[in-house]
Formats: C-alpha cells, structure tokens, sequence
C-alpha cells in the first residue's frame, strides 16, 4: 500500500538580526550562541513554546526532556503580563534563553 507523504511545512525565514556569535567549550565539547536584541513584539511572533512546534527529528517526548520546567502559565497571565503592561513603572524584562531547532 502507498501511502502519501506528509506535506513539508512552509518555513518563512525571520527579519534579520544584528547578532554577536560565540561558544562556550567544555573539554571535547563546543555549545554556540547568538547574543541578540529584539522588541518584545518581534518575540511574540517569532518564538514558539514547544506545545506550538516540534521540530524535524524530536518527538514530543523527546523535546520535553530538553526544558528545565514547564511555563507555568498562571504566573504569565497573573504577574508577568500585569508588571509589563504597567505603564507607571519601568519594565525591565531579563534575558531568555532560546534553543534553536532544526523544523
């Protein structure tokens, strides 16, 4: 029996970024990153959580084990979202640190 195969996703490439490259070497082993900065907005749209995406080679339960902890959702919705909608106070909102894989 032939069976179809599953259609390949369309990928539509970022904006491009100003980026710095380096990497961490631990003895045999070379980790790189980008360093970069963008809006907030551009985040929102550009980023996914694991939930929204798996990538070519992991399944979902392969990728989980890659995360430190779940996003705990109610303190996005109840404390993260309510500081940096504030228009009072200066926001600040840290680093994230974002894996990329292959889709």
């Amino acid at each position: 029996m032939f069976v179809e195969p599953a259609p390949t996703p369309t990928i539509r490439p970022s904006k491009p970024y100003n980026f710095l490259y380096g990497r961490f070497a631990l003895t045999d082993f070379h980790i790189p990153y980008f360093v970069l900065s963008m809006p907030l907005a551009d985040a929102a749209e550009e980023l996914h959580i694991p939930e929204e995406a798996t990538p070519i080679g992991f399944d979902k339960a392969n990728l989980d084990e890659l995360y430190q902890r779940k996003l705990d959702w109610h303190r996005v919705l109840n404390r993260i979202t309510r500081y940096l909608k504030n228009q009072h106070r200066p926001q600040f909102f840290n680093a994230l640190t974002v894996t990329l894989l292959p889709y």
